[in-house]
């Protein structure tokens, strides 16, 4: 008689071999799938794949908006101001000086620039007048007049220059600190005449309107 290859003895062991192989492959069929790590800073929770490691995951992306408020105020006059307390204070009258000043004379010319500013001169209430050329000129003339039917006037003449910076002072009594004067509570239309020496030709820069009355820029500048 053939003997069999386990032993009697050997049952116990062998179901008990038996049942954990079977307890292992449930665990394996039925085990909980693994989860998304927990990544502040990217989205992997968000992909359909897991991504396992973090490092991988794309970054967020930060928006920041920055608003700013920005508050006017409607005066009972319809005056649109930064402040309330601005409506108590009367809106400065638009002074009417009867000039129109002519804006085109320096297109085509070889003028580059003519400027006109309040200064302050020696501590005096006055204004600074810049130009500049291509080309030197045998004689700049500063030229002014007080009403639209008055023809020009000179009041300063240069010579041989291409660029300057020069100062007038308003005032009643002068003190001679700058290279001419205009008086006050007046309403003048400026220009500059240049004789080109090259090419023989005269330009005039563009009109301005220079207003010595006590309301204007160039007075209310705090020179003192």
């Amino acid at each position: 008689m053939k003997k069999g290859i386990f032993k009697k003895e050997d049952i116990p062991y062998i179901i008990s071999f038996i049942v954990i192989v079977i307890v292992l492959i449930f665990a394996f069929i039925f085990q909980k799938p693994a989860e998304c790590p927990e990544c502040p800073e990217c989205i992997c929770q968000k992909c359909p794949d897991c991504v396992m490691d973090c490092s991988l995951c794309p970054e967020k992306t930060k928006t920041e908006t920055e608003t700013i408020t920005v508050t006017k105020y409607v005066c009972p006059d319809e005056r649109i101001v930064d402040n309330a307390d601005d409506c108590e204070s009367e809106p400065k009258p638009v002074l009417d000086t009867g000039f129109d000043p002519i804006l085109t004379n320096e297109e085509g010319t070889s003028i580059v620039n003519v400027t006109l500013k309040p200064a302050c001169i020696k501590g005096k209430n006055g204004g600074g007048i810049y130009f500049k050329t291509d080309f030197t000129s045998r004689d700049i003339t500063f030229e002014v007049k007080e009403d639209v039917n008055q023809e020009y006037r000179e009041i300063f003449k240069i010579s041989n220059l291409i660029e300057r910076y020069t100062q007038f002072e308003i005032c009643d009594e002068c003190t001679g600190g700058a290279d001419f004067n205009l008086e006050k509570n007046r309403i003048y239309l400026f220009r500059l005449r240049f004789n080109m020496t090259v090419l023989n030709k005269v330009y005039y820069s563009n009109e301005h309107i220079i207003n010595t009355n006590p309301e204007s820029s160039y007075m209310t500048k705090k020179c003192s």
